[in-house]
């Protein structure tokens, strides 16, 4: 510091003292306010996570209900198909058994077609109208599944001689 007359260094402290404060107290503004964001931003991030679990909840809780509906269907199936390899039934209790298929088949693809319905509109409540809704080169093929359920009773219904088709429609 150049000597001044009088109390000029003593002033040209007080000066620096207090541009030092104003920075240090812009400093603490400036702090505090990232301070705040910061809390905003972690009490978004952990709303963010409790909806996110809150979501998964309701994910898995529908996936319980959605494959106990459909297993009833198929339960019910397999039973009369079982039921079909019985040796002395009458036609009477074959057309039951056949028509009960028939039936559970018609259920099970009402579920399978609301189950497609969820599924791409949530594809669409994504904001993603392009979102696939099975990954590349997965493929839900409900014949398969209803094969599958049939294929144990398969050999002894014709056995007795028999027959029973199911047919669905393609892409399902």
């Amino acid at each position: 510091m150049i000597p001044a007359a009088g109390g000029a260094p003593a002033l040209a402290l007080a000066i620096v003292l207090l541009v030092v404060l104003v920075l240090l107290e812009r400093l603490r503004r400036r702090a505090a306010k990232q301070h705040g964001e910061n809390r905003e931003l972690e009490l978004e991030l952990e709303k963010d996570r409790r909806q996110s679990r809150e979501a998964e909840q309701f994910a898995n809780d529908l996936l319980v209900r959605v494959g106990s509906e459909i297993r009833e269907p198929l339960l019910s199936v397999r039973n009369r198909a079982e039921a079909l390899t019985r040796p002395f039934l009458t036609p009477e209790e074959t057309r039951d058994c056949t028509e009960s298929i028939a039936a559970a088949l018609d259920q099970l693809d009402r579920y399978l077609d609301s189950i497609g319905e969820i599924l791409e509109l949530s594809a669409l409540g994504s904001g993603d109208e392009d979102a696939p809704l099975l990954e590349a080169g997965e493929r839900l093929d409900l014949g398969e599944i209803v094969t599958s359920a049939l294929r144990d009773a398969g050999a002894a219904l014709a056995s007795r001689g028999v027959s029973l088709a199911v047919s669905t429609d393609q892409g399902l």
